[in-house]
């Protein structure tokens, strides 16, 4: 298991906001499993609603790869090879599926 930590940005309506996170990442060939946690206070009202990976070779391009899941309510936008940026589907102010201060979310795969 690899873990990265430091400052993630992620979206908290009505403004971007720093939060301390870290994530997980379990390599399991051929598949990649991330693992979001949010390390902010439970009192900080800090919710990350977004995460973005930069794959081998950044955003120049490296291997193709594909999403294989996405934890329920979040959705993805990628090129398939050079960024990839999952984000929860509730609408502003809604933060149902966002991680929450002291939370976790997996089942981030490709």
């Amino acid at each position: 298991m690899t873990v990265i930590s430091g400052m993630v940005c992620f979206l908290f309506y009505p403004h971007a906001v720093m939060a301390t996170t870290h994530v997980e990442v379990t390599k399991n060939p051929p598949y990649w499993t991330y693992t979001i946690f949010n390390d902010e206070p439970q009192n900080s009202g800090s919710f990350i609603s977004s995460l973005g990976i930069l794959p081998m070779g950044g955003i120049s391009g490296g291997p193709p790869f594909q999403v294989v899941s996405s934890p329920p309510g979040w959705t993805f936008d990628t090129d398939c090879k050079g960024y990839l940026l999952w984000f929860n589907g509730d609408t502003p102010p809604t933060n149902t599926h966002d991680v929450a201060p002291g939370q976790s979310l997996s089942q981030f795969q490709i």
